[in-house]
């Protein structure tokens, strides 16, 4: 397994395979979002 850490460049792919899984959870904006403000990001990771 790679573990690949999530840039600016990587959040947008990233946000999409994120709403792919779990469409139920996050549309592509809110998954991008999450995934480039450090807040956010902080909740999410835990």
């Amino acid at each position: 397994m790679t573990i690949k850490r999530i840039q600016s460049s990587n959040a947008g792919a990233v946000a999409e395979l994120m709403s792919i899984l779990k469409p139920e959870w996050l549309d592509f904006e809110g998954a991008n979002q999450q995934l480039q403000d450090v807040q956010l990001l902080a909740t999410l990771v835990g």
